[in-house]
């Protein structure tokens, strides 16, 4: 399984306001690549922290019915494992505690 940060998301449905530069064009389609992977049932973990993220900057830039359609996909997708942000995960000790996530 692997932990996805909010970027994948925001590359992979955001549509830019300007033309992409060559590498940001890379980075996009990479990231509809990951989603596309997700979408069909490869195992991803993600925190409660980035959800957030994810669902603040789509519901910004995207009709809010695309954005809620995208966040209810990562709340209920039995591929998709959401785990809750803790004190301790903001600590030193809070490293060990991620790697158990994505083993």
């Amino acid at each position: 399984m692997r932990f996805v940060d909010a970027s994948v998301f925001v590359h992979a449905f955001i549509k830019p306001k300007r033309k992409l530069k060559e590498h940001e064009i890379r980075i996009k389609e990479a990231a509809k690549k990951i989603v596309k992977r997700i979408n069909e049932g490869e195992e991803m973990a993600i925190s409660t922290v980035h959800l957030a993220e994810i669902a603040n900057l789509l519901e910004h830039y995207m009709p809010i019915d695309d954005a809620l359609s995208v966040e209810t996909f990562l709340l209920t997708a039995r591929n998709v494992k959401v785990h809750n942000v803790e004190k301790i995960d903001c600590s030193f000790g809070g490293s060990k505690r991620y790697k158990s996530w994505v083993e």
